[in-house]
């Protein structure tokens, strides 16, 4: 559901790719004014780890995490990338579905004014509202990157 892999070609060379790659990704920031659309770290040898900074700030953001490596030589050159969800993210998602389950089955015990049944629609709805911006978020990312490849 959260993680996705894809394979971008380009006629650029890998030293290309890599230094257009590092010219719109910055090092990791703390302060949340990311003025490029990337930040992480991108090695020499092209292997990176990216999250999208924009549309929202940095930080408050469901966003992908981006691993990759940039294969090939001088007359031409791919990119592999894995979008995945942070751990910490997954957990959290983990953590408000069993909170609700847990919710559900104390209001059905109890009866609550409040249906057991409702809890357990706050979990199907976050993950859908999750999804979809996950992916979006996803989908920007690769558009982004193929335009960069061009």
């Amino acid at each position: 559901m959260f993680q996705k892999v894809v394979e971008l070609k380009s006629d650029l060379s890998k030293v290309d790719i890599i230094q257009k790659l590092k010219d719109i990704t910055e090092d990791w920031l703390s302060d949340n004014n990311s003025t490029k659309k990337f930040e992480g770290t991108i090695n020499s040898d092209g292997v990176f780890e990216i999250h999208p900074t924009f549309n929202y700030n940095a930080r408050n953001q469901l966003r992908p995490k981006i691993n990759g490596r940039v294969n090939g030589d001088n007359f031409g050159a791919s990119v592999s990338l894995v979008f995945s969800l942070e751990k910490n993210t997954f957990y959290l998602i983990l953590l408000s579905i069993v909170a609700s389950i847990i919710g559900a089955i104390i209001t059905y015990l109890i009866n609550f004014e409040i249906k057991w049944y409702v809890f357990l629609g706050f979990p199907v709805l976050f993950l859908i509202f999750a999804t979809s911006l996950y992916n979006s978020k996803v989908n920007e990312s690769i558009s982004v990157l193929k335009n960069l490849l061009q």
